[in-house]
């Protein structure tokens, strides 16, 4: 995966305990995370969530394990990034397992760059299928912690 770990995800767009834990406020939050970290041009902001909502309306991006990985494709990044929101019982994602989604990786990748986008989502629901992985960032205290551990899980799923 060509991500640079550091930036992947920074502590700007990590979101604990959102104010709403409805699926698109979820969404809407880790996009306007990006939006205010400077990641995503502001100009860009309602395409960025028509491109996320179009995705969303083919099928949930809700995969099971407590988990949702929200994503598109679009011209207005040039690398990967992503936003994380830790939800204490996220039951508006309708995963297909049923159950309810705690962790949401939103992921927005370039146009250009769809083997490295599919690998961005492969790597992190091979990372979130550990249960230890699973706990570990539920446990976790503050933003910085969480950001602190996915440089460290990132670096070792892309080696």
């Amino acid at each position: 995966m060509q991500t640079n770990q550091d930036t992947f995800i920074s502590v700007n767009n990590i979101i604990l305990e959102p104010t709403s834990e409805e699926h698109d406020a979820v969404i809407a939050a880790l996009v306007e995370s990006l939006v205010s970290s400077g990641r995503v041009p502001a100009s860009d902001e309602a395409a960025v969530k028509q491109a996320l909502a179009e995705r969303e309306s083919k099928g949930s991006t809700a995969i099971g394990n407590g988990l949702a990985i929200p994503h598109a494709r679009l011209s207005v990044v040039d690398t990967v990034i992503g936003a994380y929101a830790r939800l204490r019982n996220g039951s508006g994602f309708n995963p297909l397992d049923g159950g309810n989604v705690q962790h949401v990786f939103l992921i927005l990748s370039p146009m250009d760059q769809q083997a490295t986008h599919l690998q961005t989502l492969t790597s992190i629901a091979r990372m979130m299928k550990d249960n230890e992985t699973r706990e570990a960032i539920s446990a976790s205290k503050d933003a910085a912690e969480i950001a602190a551990m996915f440089a460290s899980m990132f670096d070792k799923v892309c080696s």
